[in-house]
């Protein structure tokens, strides 16, 4: 779809630069001889005595030039000059002869001129004609001779003119790659790659911006960095002074020129393309547009995520259909906590994994149970085709009139805009599943009551495939009743009707179905028994919808300071297109007016000193039934009313807003702000708010306070719900995790007899301002309250807090820091009264050192938190909570000593998190394209996990591994640490004595990685880096360890390596656990024999190890001994002939398979830099083995190969051809005893731009 996209672009884009050299090839080239081309060009001129000499590009433009005018030069001369410069054309040499150049230019040497030329419409020196004498002889009607004006106007005419795909103009980087592989074991397939930057001008006022990236990827890049690299992106801009239109991978956003509208707001991913226009009719007076059209990538959530105590993650995002595994589109997401917006990235607040919609919390960011923590984002699930328009237009008109004093201008602005976004499902394009005419009649029936679109959802398939979990209908008898059950289908079930069916969780006992163990390639269910299982082969039919809105409004501004405006927003939602049942509560409305000063600046009395006065008054009056597209207000907004956060969760209900607000401020330390706002939410809130902010320095003394304060009635309840999302704290629970419950979907009822809210928060931070070191303290309260009859029912949140700290005052230094610590008590409603819950202490601590020097450099940056949480157990009574620690920190240092002699790299971390139990499927792709092979070993025909391998052989390669979490969770306590050190002794060592110089020959590479998670708290066991620990308490673990000693590293005569290398792996499945180990010694020594030969060898002594708790013959414990040695030649540079022989000895430890390699190599290279690289590679292998086949341990110890004698070959060119195109060649074989050989070769194209 992309690609099409981009051809159809491109195909529009070079059709409008050629239209007008086609009509003059079809319509007036010979008809009218006096249609001449106009053209300019650059040429190379050089000197010969006084006159200079163009060569004529005859590849380029084969055309005689009637007329010539120099336009520019290089070296750039003056107008006046460039007049002296008079061009003549030799027909006969085809050269530009510049012999008139005036005496002040005799000594100034030009490289290139720019000239202007025509040319006529026709080759001199070949024949035209507008029908041939053949044709006038061969026409015996008048018919037939317009029939050969046709033709000959067509197809006589002899016009050459070569249009560039890309003009000189544009700047260009990139490739496309086009290739095909082909062998007698694999379909033929075709891949192709796109990358390509364009940016320049198209003409002197039309520029051209363009990132064009097709790679092919079926998932979405990594958000563990602010700036997101994505995979496969088009975007293709044109830009005017007046207009640009944007094309491709967009994003939509509200707004036109200078004013956004209140109430539309949304931020789409879209594919589509966007035409902005903004034309300055005079000095007052100027339009703007706006025309978006595009199709939906995906669907947008608002979710409300459930934290636990000290716990960073990773934390699963959910769908808006509560849909548990779904995949975020990159870069879409916003992530506040407690109201403030976070930052992506390693070096900032959290990471998040695209593709398991996974999200976890750096170090330095503190998660507790009373944090509120919401992320918006867009996922890729979609039901329908869904169609997105944005149109809008402004206008503005300024002017200017004497003010009152009659000495200066007063400038006044109206501003009138309107702005229209819809969205709308195309119910006749259902994705993933089909709209029968049953499914349809049920749709109709039920209006907007969408939880009874129940249906069933099985969906018939033709044939049957080894790469899906299908199922077959069978008659089951249960108790004399017969039932028609869902069983998994094998290639064996002949003449049987297949099905593709999605399960659904419906609760205990409430289904027939149970999720079979995990040894099928996917998620396979199995009957259980009438109500004896969790699943159901149901699914929530999904209704098309659609929504629209319109926003217009008028903003005037008599002068610079002031502004009144008037908005109005008309909203269409249609929950169910198929229904008329229920559309009488599809439109809506709302109002929004009011009038704002900013920031005028007082002439006399107190204020007068720089201080500046703001104030205005507006209202909003929403319909019951209005929709806006997205959240328009502030992420806090209806929380600060003690109202659900989630969107669409309050009932419907008029809803009235009258604010007022004054701010005085000189700057941001002398400030005074009060906000005054007044709601009626229909069947939910009445009440006012009072904010307050003040702000004063006196000397180095700066106060900052911050108030709020909520007083009215509440006539909501909340029920929990498992879903959960509304911060409310229930004290009935009996479990730790649930005494702060998420509520993210909570069901909502009106109550008949209000409660009394209150809410009262306040913040005040003193500061002793100077240069090094700076004092702080800070005093916060956060006190809630739901009341009935003067006893308190519930509290968002109540707590005071006491924190004090420091920091370096001056930022600029190369070492900064803070410390802090806090107290905080939190209290919930208990038998009608507010009582102490927790009390809980924080310290943390952060710093910054960057020195740089000659010799060495240091970089250090590290934090760390400590909290302890304590359960007051009078409150809990006979419940009993356990206290909890919390430690957790980053460090990373990069330095380098003793002039770059030795470098170093530290980095380590420590957090509580959370670790899934991972289910993995492999999916097949197109040719060699994947890493693992799937060998049916027990010829049934259904692929199980335990037979797939990693594929050794190249064209096996065609599946992948792909992992997808479970909603399974174990706490664990996770740390990583990285560290590398080189140690590379000074060049000037070699000159010194005999200690220094015998060192000079060493040096070291170390490197080791340690990233692990378990369920110890033991200090040493989970802090300490390679600790010993209990393997069955390791969730996971990735850790690699290599050490190379290298001696006489950069000498090119001889020289010799030791490397030791231990890596380890375990993951945690939702069937057990699976781990990989390997271990390997190996010396290297190489030698010049002479010139042209040189010598090596090697030997490694190692271990591989697999183990599994759940699939079968995946635990072995493999011994190798493998000598080795190398001989090549090489005569020249270009040339290369290389000769080895390699025997390894593999025994199974744990069992009785071993195997003996002996192999014999031999490899030619032939290279040309720049030009071509040849390779041909040829293995002989002689195996003996002993154990069974067809089993995992077999297939390492063959190298996917068979006992007995094998062949392998393999042919590599790459030649450069001309004008950036390489290509590449590839041709693979193998053959082993009683099997046929097997064959693979691929060719690709590449073009470099």
């Amino acid at each position: 779809m992309r690609f099409l996209f981009f051809l159809l672009f491109l195909f529009l884009f070079i059709s409008t630069k050629t239209v007008f050299a086609q009509t003059q090839k079809n319509d007036t080239a010979i008809d009218s001889l006096n249609s001449f081309s106009q053209k300019t060009k650059w040429i190379a001129v050089s000197k010969n005595n006084n006159s200079y000499t163009a060569f004529w590009l005859k590849e380029i433009d084969s055309l005689p030039p009637i007329s010539i005018q120099v336009l520019e030069t290089k070296p750039q001369l003056s107008q006046n000059q460039i007049k002296t410069i008079k061009p003549t054309y030799n027909f006969e040499k085809q050269i530009i002869l510049f012999d008139s150049i005036s005496n002040e230019l005799q000594n100034t040497r030009l490289d290139s001129i720019k000239i202007s030329y025509q040319t006529i419409p026709f080759k001199v020196k070949n024949w035209t004609f507008k029908r041939s004498q053949e044709e006038y002889e061969q026409a015996a009607m008048q018919n037939f001779i317009d029939t050969v004006d046709r033709k000959a106007e067509k197809n006589n005419v002899i016009v050459e003119e070569r249009q560039e795909l890309f003009s000189s103009n544009l700047q260009k980087a990139g490739s496309i790659t086009r290739g095909v592989s082909v062998g007698n074991r694999q379909d033929v397939f075709v891949n192709s790659n796109l990358n390509l930057q364009l940016e320049g001008k198209l003409t002197d006022e039309i520029e051209l911006t363009a990132i064009i990236s097709d790679q092919n990827v079926p998932f979405q890049p990594e958000g563990n960095t602010q700036q997101i690299q994505q995979f496969d992106r088009i975007q293709i801009q044109l830009r005017h002074k007046n207009a640009s239109l944007t094309a491709g991978d967009v994003v939509l956003t509200q707004g036109i020129g200078k004013e956004s509208p209140h109430f539309l707001r949304f931020y789409k991913n879209v594919l589509g393309g966007v035409l902005q226009t903004n034309f300055k009719i005079d000095s007052t007076f100027s339009t703007g547009q706006k025309i978006g059209l595009a199709a939906a990538k995906g669907q947008f959530q608002s979710y409300q995520l459930p934290v636990q105590e000290g716990v960073q993650g990773a934390y699963r995002l959910v769908g808006a259909n509560n849909e548990r595994f779904i995949i975020i589109q990159a870069g879409s997401e916003k992530v506040f906590l407690d109201g403030q917006l976070l930052q992506r990235g390693f070096n900032y607040d959290y990471i998040i994994d695209y593709n398991t919609a996974e999200i976890t919390f750096n170090p330095h960011v503190v998660i507790t149970q009373f944090s509120r923590v919401r992320v918006e984002f867009e996922y890729t699930n979609q039901f329908y085709n869904r169609t997105i328009s944005n149109l809008g237009a402004s206008v503005n008109f300024t002017s200017k009139n004497k003010s009152s004093n009659l000495t200066k201008l007063k400038k006044s602005s109206w501003n009138v805009f309107i702005e229209n976004y819809s969205e709308s499902d195309n119910e006749k394009q259902p994705i993933n599943f089909d709209i029968s005419r049953e499914r349809q009649t049920l749709l109709e029936n039920i209006g907007d009551s969408l939880s009874l679109a129940v249906v069933e959802s099985a969906e018939e398939v033709e044939n049957f495939s080894i790469n899906q979990i299908l199922y077959i209908k069978k008659d089951t008898l249960i108790d004399n009743i017969f039932y028609t059950i869902f069983e998994r289908a094998t290639q064996n079930d002949e003449n049987q009707t297949f099905y593709t069916v999605s399960f659904t969780e419906v609760g205990q006992n409430e289904g027939d179905y149970e999720l079979r163990e995990a040894i099928a390639n996917g998620r396979e269910y199995i009957f259980v028994g009438i109500n004896q299982g969790n699943y159901a082969p149901i699914r929530q039919l999904p209704a098309p919808n659609s929504k629209q809105l319109t926003n217009t409004g008028v903003h005037f501004s008599p002068n610079n300071h002031t502004s009144i405006f008037a908005e109005a927003a008309f909203s269409k939602r249609d929950k169910n297109i198929f229904s008329e049942i229920d559309s009488q509560d599809d439109k809506g409305n709302a109002f929004f007016v009011g009038i704002h000063t900013k920031e005028k600046a007082f002439k006399n009395g107190l204020f007068k000193n720089n201080y500046k006065l703001s104030y205005g008054i507006d209202y909003e009056l929403d319909n019951k039934d209005f929709e806006p597209i997205d959240r328009f207000r502030n992420i806090e907004f209806d929380r600060d009313w003690t109202l659900p956060t989630f969107f669409g969760s309050l009932p419907k209900g008029q809803d009235q807003i009258l604010q007022a607000f004054t701010i005085i401020e000189q700057s941001t330390s002398n400030k005074f702000e009060y906000n005054f706002t007044y709601r009626n939410r229909e069947n939910a809130i009445t009440g006012e708010q009072h904010k307050v902010i003040f702000n004063k320095k006196v000397g180095k003394f700066q106060l900052s306070t911050n108030g709020f304060y909520l007083d009215g009635e509440n006539q909501l309840q909340f029920q929990n719900n498992s879903a959960g999302s509304f911060d409310e704290l229930n004290t009935n629970t009996t479990s730790q995790n649930s005494i702060i419950s998420s509520i993210p979907n909570s069901q909502v009822s009106i109550l008949e007899n209000p409660q009394t809210v209150s809410w009262l928060r306040y913040d005040a931070d003193l500061q002793y301002q100077n240069n090094y070191i700076v004092p702080a303290y800070t005093y916060s309260v956060d006190k809630q309250e739901f009341r009935k009859q003067d006893s308190v029912t519930s509290s968002l949140m109540n707590y005071e807090q006491h924190k004090f700290y420091l920091f370096q005052g001056d930022s600029s230094k190369k070492a900064n820091y803070r410390i802090e610590y806090a107290l905080r008590e939190d209290f919930l409603p208990k038998n009608g009264v507010i009582q102490s819950y927790t009390n809980s202490q924080t310290a943390r601590a952060e710093a910054t050192l960057d020195f740089e020097r000659e010799k060495s450099n240091q970089k250090l940056t590290w934090n760390a938190t400590y909290r302890k949480l304590e359960y007051k157990q009078e409150f809990l009574d006979t419940l009993k909570l356990d206290d909890t620690e919390t430690l957790m920190g980053r460090i990373d240092w990069r330095s380098d000593f003793f002039e770059r002699a030795i470098r170093q790299e530290l980095t380590y971390s420590t957090v509580t998190g959370r670790e899934p139990a991972r289910e993995f499927t492999f999916i097949q792709v197109d040719g060699t394209q994947g890493t693992h092979t799937w060998r049916d070993d027990n010829n049934d025909g259904v692929q199980q996990l335990g037979e797939f391998y990693e594929a050794i052989n190249p064209d096996e390669r065609n599946y992948i591994k792909i992992f997808t979490p479970t909603s399974t969770y174990l706490t664990a306590f996770s740390t990583d640490f990285i560290y590398k050190i080189t140690l590379t002794p000074p060049n000037k060592w070699k000159k010194a004595k005999f200690i220094k110089k015998t060192l000079q020959l060493f040096s070291v590479v170390f490197s080791v990685q340690n990233s692990v998670k378990t369920t110890e708290s033991e200090f040493a066991k989970r802090f300490i880096p390679f600790a010993e620990r209990n393997q069955e308490n390791i969730l996971s673990e990735q850790s690699s360890l290599r050490n190379v000693l290298f001696l006489n590293r950069t000498n090119p005569r001889w020289g010799g390596e030791f490397r030791y290398t231990n890596t380890r792996q375990k993951n945690l499945l939702a069937g057990g656990f699976e781990s990989k180990n390997v271990e390997d010694y190996e010396t290297v020594f190489r030698v010049s024999l002479s010139k042209t030969m040189a010598l090596k060898s090697s030997f490694l002594s190692g271990n591989r190890s697999n183990a599994s708790d759940f699939l079968e013959n995946r635990t072995y414990n493999l011994s190798i001994i493998r000598p080795q040695t190398e001989l090549a030649w090489q005569p020249i540079t270009a040339f290369r002939l290389t000769t080895a022989y390699r025997f390894e000895q593999k025994q199974n430890t744990l069992g009785t398979e071993n195997a003996q390699i002996n192999e014999f190599r031999s490899e030619l290279r032939y290279s040309k830099v720049g030009d071509r690289v040849f390779n041909v590679r040829f293995r002989y292998l002689n195996i003996d083995f002993e154990g069974e086949n067809n089993t995992p341990v077999s297939y390492e110890l063959l190298e996917a190969l068979r006992a007995g004698q094998n062949i392998t070959w393999d042919l590599n060119l790459q030649q450069k051809l001309f004008n950036g195109l390489q290509l590449s060649v590839v041709y693979e074989g193998r053959k082993s005893e009683e099997t046929p050989a097997i064959h693979i070769g691929r060719i690709q194209v590449t073009a470099l731009f």
